[in-house]
């Protein structure tokens, strides 16, 4: 899948914005403010998905200050057909509505399921994968594998809802029945386990991608390893089947934990409370990388879940690279240029002097919301 054309018109400070990008490396470049992280999000905005840059964003954000009116327009090929979609937001009952076609033909919504555009994302924002707490890398898994496995999203949903059920009777005032706990703990084990099949077989695959895209990242000087920690299971216990004995061992860890659990008001085992550890050269990342080296492992993260993707779906998303060059030495910007072939990439960056590294693909000036084509 690659993006052929796009058009943007009201849609943030876009202005009748125009590209046709190549189907491999687009360099987005400009000064700070001026609308290169909109162009992404309006690529973005056709996966039906809501904005990358937080759950927070409401669509009344995405129009023009004081417009009422957002127009975009996207063709896509994925190698088979042509797609030409065609979106618009317009301010509705003190609200704001969503109008969607394809090819011409009207659709009541544009939801991650009717869209044939899926998109992998590098924002700043997304560096809280190597530096901050595990909340933000269990949700990357989950994203990540709910992409490629769909039943994935359905057994998180079952796992939530029970762990709130049991929470819920833990806050209980007084004593807590031992055979309503048992209950919970029972439906937990079963879902939890099957979480945990699922994650640990997607980060043994994500592993050994991220390495090789970390070593080119790095030029080899780095070795960056990824691996999974249960609160559950131990390192050497088998998970790749749901067998009885491992429903067991997650039931008996929650009754180990129960005492704890009752004083405390939750549930403290689980793989809610599970972690992706990051290491460079057997070292945590989150405690000793530098700011680059978090970036690098952050990007390899994203590139490893782009190529994951492709291989477990068959379809290749297209990467939006926002802000990954800072903080990036030269031979590092260099790998993010010109060594991501077989795949489209949408990066931005504000220094021009990336734009002398770029050794084939197109490069888009935007300046208050306009774009215009450079000669590479």
């Amino acid at each position: 899948m690659f993006v052929t054309a796009l058009e943007a018109d009201g849609f943030r400070n876009l202005r009748e914005a125009k590209l046709s990008p190549c189907s491999e490396m687009n360099v987005i470049c400009g000064e700070n403010g001026q609308g290169k992280t909109n162009l992404l999000e309006a690529i973005y905005f056709f996966t039906g998905m809501k904005s990358f840059r937080g759950s927070g964003v409401r669509d009344a954000q995405l129009l023009c200050f004081g417009g009422d009116r957002a127009a975009l327009s996207l063709c896509c090929d994925d190698g088979r057909r042509v797609s030409c979609w065609e979106g618009q937001l317009v301010h509705k009952d003190g609200g704001v509505e969503r109008r969607v076609s394809c090819n011409g033909v009207d659709l009541k919504k544009l939801g991650a399921e009717a869209s044939p555009l899926r998109c992998v994302v590098f924002a700043p924002s997304h560096l809280s994968l190597v530096k901050d707490g595990p909340e933000q890398r269990r949700r990357f898994l989950d994203q990540a594998i709910s992409q490629v496995k769909g039943v994935y999203a359905d057994y998180l949903s079952q796992y939530q809802r029970t762990l709130y059920q049991r929470n819920a009777l833990l806050k209980r005032t007084g004593h807590v029945q031992a055979d309503l706990l048992d209950v919970w703990d029972l439906q937990l084990a079963k879902a939890g386990t099957v979480l945990s099949i699922f994650r640990c077989d997607y980060v043994r695959k994500l592993s050994a991608v991220a390495r090789d895209f970390y070593t080119g990242i790095s030029g080899g000087r780095e070795d960056f390893t990824v691996s999974y920690r249960s609160t559950v299971f131990h390192r050497d216990m088998s998970r790749e089947t749901y067998t009885d004995e491992n429903i067991g061992v997650y039931y008996d860890s929650l009754r180990a934990a129960r005492a704890d659990d009752v004083e405390q008001g939750f549930t403290s085992v689980g793989v809610h409370r599970d972690d992706l550890e990051c290491s460079l050269d057997g070292t945590p990342m989150r405690l000793y990388a530098s700011q680059g080296q978090q970036r690098s492992a952050v990007l390899a993260l994203k590139l490893s879940e782009s190529r994951l993707f492709e291989q477990l779906s068959g379809q290749r998303p297209v990467v939006l690279l926002d802000d990954v060059m800072s903080e990036l030495d030269v031979k590092r910007q260099d790998y993010v240029l010109n060594s991501l072939g077989g795949i489209q990439v949408f990066v931005t960056c504000c220094d021009p002097s990336s734009i002398l590294r770029l050794k084939k693909g197109a490069v888009y000036e935007v300046s208050a919301g306009c774009v215009r084509a450079l000669d590479v």
